[in-house]
Parts: C-alpha cells; structure tokens; sequence
C-alpha cells in the first residue's frame, strides 16, 4: 500500500508571511539575499510530497518536489536494524526506520494511518527487530 505525506502547509506559509514582510524595509544586500533565498527554499518547502510503498519484502521511500523525484531508496529486511516506534506530541505516532547504512528515516503524519500496522506486520514477516517506546505503548490502548 501506498502512503503519502506532505510539508506543514501553515508553518511554511506562515514563515513566508513574515520572510516576505520584512524583506522591504532591508538596506544590507547581504541579508537582503539571505531573505530572497530563504523564500525561495519556504516555496519550494509547500510542494514537497513524501511517499511510502510497503511491499511484502521491501520499503521504498520517496520525495519529490512537483511531482519530479529528487530521492528514492528501497530497503530490504536485510538492510534495516530496528523499527523504533515513538510518539511526537500527544497523539502523534511515529516510527523510525533504523537503516544499517545511510541516514534514519522518520516516518509521521502520513496518510492512510495504517502505516504503523503494516510496518509492524512488515517487521514480524521480516523478522526486523521493534522496538516502542512507553509513550507510543500508552497511544496503541
């Protein structure tokens, strides 16, 4: 199954408000440049889409920027540690995926939210190690 996930549309937008506000009234070039790229990265930030595919043997992760993927990986059981299952906020799940290679990947907000289920039953076909913490434990009741 495939699962999406995109940027924090308020907090770029908001971020863009202020950037764009405050940029006027600059007389330093150097930080009025600094403005003008930070914008830019803010607008880019709002088309930033994220995809999971769970196979029956393989994740495959995804980001990309208007539709164009700029990175891609594909994971085996083989290539993973551990799945560290832990709770951002209140009510928040989240999972990272512990590679043995290369950089965790942390997985939140994504949509449907049967990611968690199908990365545990992933894990116990796979035999990859879980690991949840006592704040995610405290969210499955």
């Amino acid at each position: 199954m495939v699962y999406t996930a995109t940027t924090q549309k308020g907090i770029c937008g908001f971020l863009l408000f202020l950037q764009v506000a405050t940029i006027f009234p600059i007389k330093n070039l150097g930080l009025l440049y600094f403005q003008i790229i930070f914008s830019i990265f803010l607008i880019l930030c709002l088309f930033l889409t994220f995809e999971v595919k769970i196979d029956e043997r393989t994740i495959h992760y995804k980001v990309s920027l208007m539709g164009r993927t700029f990175y891609k990986k594909t994971w085996g059981p083989n290539d993973l540690k551990q799945l560290k299952f832990t709770r951002i906020g209140w009510q928040t799940k989240s999972v990272v995926i512990q590679v043995k290679k290369g950089f965790n990947i942390r997985l939140s907000n994504f949509t449907p939210d049967q990611l968690f289920i199908d990365l545990l039953n992933f894990a116990k076909l796979n035999d990859v190690p879980i690991y949840k913490t006592k704040d995610y434990m405290i969210l499955e009741k």
